[in-house]
């Protein structure tokens, strides 16, 4: 048994209950779901930020992305009609 508890009532990742569980999966699957483990029902934040002391991330793009919007105010999307600018497509800051 391992030291969480997957409770599928409670666990949002929804590729687990779409496939047949004699399905076999492919790689990234795989991979999805140990991060998904990992990170959410371990609770594992193995990804440091440099700069701000206690802050850690449980996937590396999370931390490059937080570095880049926080730190380094990286703004990578401009509105065309207002000054407005995001670091994401869906992202509202300005």
């Amino acid at each position: 048994m391992p030291p969480f508890s997957l409770f599928p009532s409670r666990c949002t990742w929804s590729c687990a209950s779409t496939r047949a569980p004699t399905a076999p999966a492919s790689p990234s699957a795989k991979q999805t779901l140990k991060t998904h483990i990992k990170t959410v029902h371990e609770k594992r934040r193995d990804h440091a930020c440099r700069y701000c002391p206690g802050v850690a991330f449980g996937e590396k793009s999370t931390l490059t992305k937080h570095v880049n919007l926080v730190h380094l105010k990286l703004r990578e999307y401009v509105c065309p009609y207002c000054p407005g600018v995001a670091y994401q497509t869906n992202t509202r800051a300005t």
